[in-house]
């Protein structure tokens, strides 16, 4: 029998384990808010807030908020699997702690790099916006998903991964640099 795509959605949507499905609606529902600039100018790691405001929770919310669609798209779809594939091995609250704990400390490490950055040069505009005028805020998914990604790789570094949806396949080893690579030619190195 066929199956239509309402209870095909909704198998798909039950098979996600409880975190990745909190995932998924926070991101969706901060992108949503993040239309109205403001929200996301409150929840994105800006360093310079986050530092000299000593505004410590955008260390955990910027993993949550999501400033564009493709973001969204690129970054559930690739983090997804992976992410069920975890939280239903080690269980959610364990995930969920770790998953917290990795974007917490790959934040501390991105606003601390910044602020090394900030003391060489001695320019306040360092921890606000780059050369180019767009924002230095950290947000979104993909830090952790490379971090998890990269983690899962190298556990099985010679097993085969599918590149996305083309149509080659690559040891595991290389898979994050390759996919890191892809997408920083696709945002323009932004």
């Amino acid at each position: 029998p066929q199956i239509d795509c309402k209870d095909k959605m909704k198998e798909i949507w039950n098979s996600f384990p409880l975190f990745v499905k909190f995932i998924i609606i926070s991101s969706f529902f901060l992108y949503l808010l993040n239309l109205f600039p403001i929200t996301g100018f409150y929840l994105a790691n800006v360093p310079f807030y986050t530092i000299f405001r000593i505004q410590l929770w955008r260390l955990i919310t910027t993993s949550f908020l999501t400033t564009s669609f493709l973001n969204i798209l690129f970054g559930l779809f690739s983090w997804v699997r992976d992410g069920s594939s975890l939280e239903t091995s080690m269980g959610t609250i364990k995930y969920m702690f770790t998953f917290i704990m990795n974007g917490v400390m790959i934040q501390i490490i991105y606003t601390l790099l910044m602020l090394v950055l900030f003391l060489i040069l001695k320019n306040n505009a360092v921890l606000v916006m780059n050369a180019q005028g767009y924002n230095v805020e950290n947000s979104g998914l993909w830090p952790i998903i490379m971090a998890e990604m990269t983690l899962l790789c190298m556990a099985n570094p010679d097993s085969p991964m599918r590149l996305l949806f083309f149509p080659c396949v690559i040891k595991a080893q290389f898979y994050p640099f390759i996919l890191f690579g892809f997408f920083m030619l696709m945002s323009g190195f932004q």
